[in-house]
């Protein structure tokens, strides 16, 4: 083999694992028990019923039992970082919506938004979703807001899977 030879397969293997490190293994949580939840500030739902907007659950979200502020939005995938040690990079709560609406009273129809299919991005630190005014187009995962974490994430196992 010529030097040539050994310094292309060399390069060749050094950009595919460069590659390969750059990915983010997703997981289904389809057989795990992952949820998150969106707790509405006590502050914001009376600034909401002041103006008598209501928040309802679609698709697979749900209203949190004995609470009027906390919605369950199951997670269904996760994304692990490979590249600078294992880290989980997102969370994604696909088909949960959340309607913010309220009735106009002068014309009688809905108005608010809807927003849905969530992503939790831990790298920036936001929480996206696609948004739609009703009766409008849909924004494709525009940031909703900001978070701060309190503390870092941590990938809990048990054996065998």
């Amino acid at each position: 083999m010529t030097f040539a030879t050994v310094r292309s397969v060399s390069i060749a293997a050094a950009v595919a694992m460069t590659a390969f490190s750059a990915q983010a293994l997703t997981i289904p949580t389809n057989s795990l028990q992952a949820d998150s939840f969106q707790v509405f500030s006590e502050s914001a739902l009376d600034s909401y019923a002041v103006f008598g907007v209501s928040i309802a659950p679609l698709g697979n979200a749900t209203a949190v039992a004995g609470t009027t502020d906390t919605f369950s939005l199951p997670v269904t995938s996760i994304s692990i970082a490979l590249s600078g040690g294992v880290k989980i990079e997102n969370g994604k709560a696909t088909g949960s919506a959340l309607e913010i609406s309220k009735i106009d009273k002068y014309t009688g129809k809905k108005r608010g938004l809807t927003i849905a299919n969530f992503t939790i991005d831990f790298a920036k630190n936001q929480v996206l979703a696609d948004t739609t005014v009703i009766g409008g187009a849909t924004q494709a995962q525009a940031p909703v807001y900001n978070f701060t974490k309190t503390q870092e994430l941590a990938l809990k196992y048990n054996f065998p899977l």
